[in-house]
């Protein structure tokens, strides 16, 4: 699990200073680093380093070491209050969840530069004490935070048209019923995309910084 990087928010303000990009085939993101000082063997050296330094038992989740590549399996958790309605009262109610990201870190190393691409499965369980099989679906709208309510709401739709045989009447009733429960689910899914992400660029500002520190900086 990566630890807390420290001075979080500073970091965070520094996010505009690289790129970062979705990509479909691994579900999940790419960033590049480029380190004009380091041959390839120091690079990996270094990375080597700070997945010691940033993920627990280092030697159980580096999966491959190369030169040229270095693959970690690893995770992160968010914490979150799933909301769920009330069958009688058609309140909206909470329930603490706590989920797990699962992740496999891949760093493609050659002279003076590295890539590092960070992948996810389709869907992560959010564990819970009523023990309900709630998923947290990760695909390009939650990696990119870019989902909205519009969203979500064309996503229920598609799912009642399936479990009532395209009956508008019907959909359309279950939306209504349904509204606050909808409206409750995209603040909840949209608190955790964002976590996710900050996650993320935490993990990929902590790479970069470490690769670009020099060895007379303490």
């Amino acid at each position: 699990m990566i630890k807390k990087y420290l001075f979080l928010f500073f970091i965070l303000a520094s996010f505009p200073v690289f790129s970062q990009s979705y990509d479909k085939e691994i579900n999940g993101k790419i960033l590049v680093i480029n380190v004009d000082s380091l041959k390839t063997q120091e690079i990996q050296s270094k990375v080597l380093a700070w997945v010691a330094l940033n993920y627990k038992s280092a030697n159980d989740v580096i999966q491959l070491n190369s030169p040229d590549k270095i693959i970690v399996k690893g995770n992160f958790a968010i914490d979150s209050n799933k909301p769920f309605p009330d069958l009688f009262s058609k309140k909206v109610y909470y329930v603490p969840a706590h989920i797990v990201f699962d992740h496999t870190l891949i760093v493609s190393i050659k002279d003076n530069k590295c890539k590092v691409d960070i992948s996810f499965p389709g869907k992560v369980k959010m564990l819970n004490h009523l023990n309900t099989d709630w998923f947290f679906i990760i695909n390009e709208y939650t990696l990119l935070n870019e989902f909205t309510i519009e969203n979500q709401y064309e996503t229920a739709r598609k799912n009642f048209n399936v479990q009532n045989n395209n009956n508008k009447k019907k959909v359309d009733k279950k939306l209504s019923n349904l509204k606050g429960l909808i409206e409750a689910s995209f603040v909840c899914e949209k608190q955790i995309a964002t976590g996710m992400n900050n996650e993320i660029s935490v993990l990929f500002i902590s790479l970069q910084d470490y690769l670009n520190k020099k060895d007379n900086e303490w």
